[in-house]
């Protein structure tokens, strides 16, 4: 084959018109000139691998003094590199390298420049060898067929009749790319005595792409090729270096799986309640929590996990309440005349308005939630994932307190008689006497959709999420409805003012939140 790319190359060479600057050949000079170049073609490939003794001297002599090569020795740490030819063979004897050519021809014709002619030609070259680790190197299988190609250009000096390589450039038309500078080898026999070394092993992704052995069980990566299994923490360790060039490392794996889930997150929900019971009592509620929650989860799916999740947190919540319209009401009453033990009564008359109220009552619960969760890995480097969940959480009430008392703004008129508008503040009542839940304990559904990411590579996240939350239990039934009396106005001056109910004995609620969390997810 090579022979035949020598005669075409000789035929194309003579065919072609001369292109010369300032200068000229007879059809004599230049099959003279070509006949040179072939003669050094074919030296160049008979020494190229440096084989026998001598050769590299002989191979020297092909070069002028300040040539350079691009090295093609794949696997060495100079590959596609330039060198000086001394260095490149020093490269070769190390690697007992073998080579094959082709395809031999021609890119210009004969050109005169800075006092002598020039030429260059390309061929294409094949290139394979076991190094000292016994780790094969093969340009054609690496590059799925792919030779490198070779362009030598060379200068012919008319007093010596001889050519002479001036530079040598290597390139590589391929969609796949090899390692710039250091790379690491993964040896699969190291694994073989370990099963679960080797399940791992079956699992482990290079850069999201399953690993791809030789017939000699080595796989070829770039030094800075992210190795990962789903939810294994995955060690890469150097056994051992190249001995011949230090080109590149093999590794060792150490796999720690990641089964275990922990939580800590944090809660708010702008609406906490479904409040009803009365439609001139407004409300306004919101809830804050904090939480923690541990989980096991197995894997159904190559890109899924599932788990079971239960926690405990603290919840606070708080309902804000006021009057909507104004309330009158008109009672009589029978009351002493006077402060003294006379025991005259009188029965009088009186209209009451209430024309404003509010007050602000907090919450904190002891939450427990259960539930299940899955987990889908989007993309390929699997640093985003996809979480929902669905479960319940009960509840046990902690405390339940006035977080602003209860103030009223009201007056009454007295047999026909008008008094002033009274501000007053209450911190306690008839109905109820506690706002404590009528209920200690209540439960409600919950799902929540999230996204989690990364930040420590199969170890730690960042989760963001939104849920929803409904009480299956109500959390506070009303003793007042509909709600009427709220206060006893005293009809004597030094006789304080009844509070009968606050504002919240008029409502009924049960939990109805839109939760947004933000929190951290540890996989151990």
């Amino acid at each position: 084959m090579m022979k035949r790319g020598y005669i075409l190359f000789i035929i194309i060479s003579l065919l072609l018109p001369a292109t010369l600057s300032a200068q000229s050949l007879s059809n004599k000079q230049r099959r003279n000139i070509y006949e040179k170049v072939l003669n050094v073609v074919e030296s160049y490939e008979s020494l190229a691998a440096l084989s026998s003794e001598g050769d590299d001297y002989e191979f020297r002599q092909l070069f002028t003094d300040n040539a350079t090569v691009d090295s093609d020795i794949m696997g060495d740490i100079s590959y596609m590199k330039t060198l000086s030819v001394d260095e490149y063979i020093n490269r070769v004897e190390a690697t007992g390298v073998y080579t094959e050519m082709r395809n031999v021809r021609r890119v210009t014709d004969i050109f005169y420049k800075d006092d002598s002619w020039h030429v260059a030609v390309e061929f294409n070259k094949q290139l394979y060898y076991y190094d000292n680790n016994g780790v094969y190197f093969d340009v054609r299988k690496y590059y799925e067929g792919d030779y490198i190609d070779v362009l030598m250009n060379l200068e012919y000096s008319e007093n010596e009749d001889v050519c002479y390589i001036e530079s040598i450039k290597c390139s590589i038309n391929s969609k796949k790319e090899f390692p710039s500078g250091k790379f690491i080898i993964v040896d699969n026999n190291n694994f073989n005595n370990d099963p679960r070394q080797a399940k791992y092993l079956s699992m482990l992704k290079a850069n999201g792409e399953e690993l791809v052995f030789d017939e000699n069980g080595h796989a070829l990566y770039d030094d800075n090729t992210m190795f990962m299994v789903d939810d294994v923490d995955v060690d890469v360790e150097a056994i051992a270096t190249d001995i011949g060039t230090e080109a590149y490392t093999f590794t060792d794996f150490r796999f720690t799986k990641h089964t275990q889930r922990f939580k800590f997150r944090l809660g708010y929900a702008p609406m906490a309640y479904r409040v009803t019971g009365n439609d001139n009592i407004n409300s306004k509620h919101s809830a804050f929590e904090v939480g923690v929650d541990y989980g096991a989860t197995f894997r159904p799916r190559a890109r899924s996990k599932m788990g079971f999740f239960f926690g405990a947190g603290v919840q606070m919540s708080n309902i804000s309440l006021s009057l909507d319209n104004s309330i009158t009401n008109t009672h009589e009453i029978s009351h002493l005349v006077d402060n003294t033990n006379s025991g005259i009564y009188k029965t009088s008359s009186f209209t009451y308005t209430i024309t404003e109220a509010s007050e602000k009552v907090s919450y904190m619960d002891l939450f427990v939630p259960i539930y299940f969760e899955i987990e889908h890995i989007l993309g390929a480097k699997k640093r985003v994932m996809l979480s929902w969940n669905f479960g319940i959480k009960s509840y046990i009430n902690l405390s339940a307190k006035a977080k602003e008392p209860y103030t009223a703004t009201f007056n009454y008129t007295t047999n026909g008689v008008k008094g002033n508008d009274i501000t007053t503040t209450f911190d306690s009542f008839i109905i109820p006497n506690t706002y404590a839940k009528d209920r200690f304990f209540d439960i409600s559904g919950m799902a929540n959709l999230g996204i989690d990411y990364g930040v420590v590579k199969n170890k730690l996240f960042i989760n963001a999420s939104v849920g929803y939350e409904i009480g299956i239990l109500k959390s506070y039934t009303s003793s007042r409805v509909p709600y009427t009396d709220p206060i006893m106005p005293s009809l004597r001056s030094n006789v304080e003012h009844v509070a009968v109910n606050s504002l919240i004995s008029g409502l009924s609620f049960r939990r109805n939140a839109l939760w947004i969390s933000l929190g951290i997810k540890c996989k151990f």
